[in-house]
């Protein structure tokens, strides 16, 4: 076979619209931090590992070096990227320079590659692929030392030579067999998946610069076990999350269809989508409006029967008993200026004069830790605000400052905060009463 180059790249990074997880036996590569050239048959070799590598296409496009693989089967492309995917190639360039990049992997929207015209980039391997299959299994090696091929120690899913080692090397424990895809969860990161019905689909939001997708996915975590938060690239104001199950979406739906923050009412659906995130071959400012659980702590989800919609107050939970939960939540809230910080028994509550100010506190504080090294973990508290004579007062803005004559009451499952006004006697013999 003839031989051929990919050369490294340079320049910037473009946008990609994420690849949707699908089933296909085309993959497309991304050669990435790709250091010096690599042949295009060291790569047909290393993928031909796991399965017959029908076609394979070699390209640059948007400054990134890229091949397009079409494997004789779904399931043989199942196996080399849930294999290949995420790890880091080393050879020799053809001047015997060592040479390195990392595969990011995803299935191509593509049914069939198809070429204009065969050349040394645009390869059609049907006619070597009958030469194997008659020499396959126990004679391939044999031909590829006299022909000089590059051959594996495995081909097309089998082991045919060597002590069985594939390229990138498993474990010590497969040696001699390819791991099953199971015990590779950690080498598809780059790879999308979830479900439909896991995505939370919110309208309405504010600009970036308010609530930006890390602020997002503090505040989505306050429902459930969120997998991802993404900024959509072509609808302000819009933004996908993925929880990791639907339970996690539902509830989030519920606390937040229909609030009115920052002058806009959100709106909350499940999504259509599978998953909320671009997958790891994605330009540089596509990743930069997504937030996943990879690269941020994922905040401890509250009980569903204390967590409510985004109000003025919010509950912290999960620190441990020894610990002054007051003084911490003091020190984490420094900076956020809320009006009080108070304690009600087993719980801490930081009260704000906007639920808009809550909201950015929360975007900002829930999920890290306290000096001490103490997980913070916050909730919305369900809340309900009243006036002198009792009735709700359901309106946007809270008007009233903490120091006002009206009674406001916190309400929750099996508890009641509430504040109340008081005489100047009363101020002076103990100051504000706090009851549970």
């Amino acid at each position: 076979m003839e031989a051929v180059q990919v050369s490294p790249c340079v320049g910037s990074r473009s946008r990609r619209e994420p690849i949707p997880t699908g089933t296909t036996r085309i993959l497309l590569v991304v050669l990435k931090d790709l250091s010096v050239q690599v042949m295009v048959d060291d790569l047909f070799w290393i993928f031909s590992q796991f399965g017959v590598v029908e076609k394979l296409s070699s390209f640059t496009k948007n400054t990134k070096n890229q091949l397009l693989i079409q494997y004789e089967t779904m399931q043989q492309a199942g196996v080399a990227l849930s294999y290949l995917n995420g790890r880091t190639l080393n050879y020799f360039a053809p001047n015997s320079t060592p040479g390195s990049c990392r595969l990011e992997i995803v299935p191509s929207f593509l049914k069939v590659l198809t070429f204009k015209k065969l050349d040394a980039r645009n390869r059609d391997y049907t006619p070597f692929n009958e030469e194997v299959r008659a020499l396959f299994p126990a004679n391939v090696a044999v031909r590829a030392r006299q022909m000089g091929w590059q051959t594996r120690d495995f081909l097309w899913g089998q082991c045919i030579k060597g002590e069985g080692w594939l390229d990138p090397v498993q474990g010590e424990t497969h040696k001699g067999t390819i791991p099953p895809a199971e015990s590779l969860h950690q080498n598809t990161a780059g790879l999308p998946v979830g479900k439909v019905g896991d995505c939370v689909k919110l309208s309405g939001l504010p600009d970036e610069s308010v609530l930006d997708a890390v602020g997002l996915f503090k505040v989505a975590g306050m429902y459930g076990e969120v997998v991802s938060a993404k900024l959509m690239a072509k609808r302000k104001g819009c933004a996908l999350v993925q929880y990791t199950d639907g339970e996690g979406a539902e509830r989030a739906v519920a606390m937040l269809d229909g609030v009115s923050l920052f002058g806009e009412k959100w709106e909350a659906v499940i999504s259509k989508h599978a998953n909320a995130l671009h997958w790891d071959g994605a330009g540089t400012e596509l990743q930069t409006r997504m937030c996943t659980a990879r690269n941020e702590a994922r905040p401890s989800v509250p009980p569903a029967d204390i967590a409510g919609s985004p109000y003025h107050y919010l509950g912290a939970h999960g620190l441990p008993q020894n610990v002054d939960a007051q003084r911490v939540l003091k020190e984490v809230m420094k900076g956020h200026n809320p009006a009080e910080v108070s304690s009600f028994g087993d719980h801490v509550v930081a009260g704000f004069d906007k639920k808009e100010d809550a909201l950015l506190a929360a975007a900002a504080v829930n999920g890290t830790k306290s000096l001490a090294g103490h997980l913070i973990s916050l909730y919305f508290v369900k809340a309900s605000h009243q006036d002198e004579e009792g009735d709700a007062d359901e309106g946007d803005d809270w008007n009233d400052s903490f120091s006002s004559e009206a009674d406001f009451r916190i309400k929750t499952e099996g508890y009641v905060l509430r504040r109340t006004s008081f005489s100047e006697e009363e101020e002076e013999h103990g100051g504000r009463q706090k009851t549970l």
